[in-house]
């Protein structure tokens, strides 16, 4: 989503066999910023795990750090903290 206030990753569960939405759509945790707002939309199968940016300005940090996360987890998993 790039909607102003709800920028970022967003999953949702889809009905195989009819495509339609299950529950709700859920936000990956601090995955606010442009570059992931642009993302093309994802297929999954029973589950999805993405890895994305977290933008080092939003910790108040100086380095951006990958990470990887799954709905149901409490919090992204550090990747790298690569020096762009």
């Amino acid at each position: 989503s790039n909607a102003t206030g709800n920028s970022g990753i967003y999953l949702q569960q889809l009905d195989p066999a009819s495509g339609l939405p299950v529950g709700s759509a859920v936000k990956a945790p601090q995955s606010e910023g442009v570059s992931n707002a642009t993302a093309p939309p994802l297929a999954c199968a029973a589950s999805c795990r993405v890895v994305y940016r977290i933008d080092a300005r939003l910790l108040g940090q100086t380095r951006n750090r990958i990470v990887t996360w799954a709905p149901g987890e409490a919090a992204p998993t550090l990747v790298s903290t690569p020096s762009f």
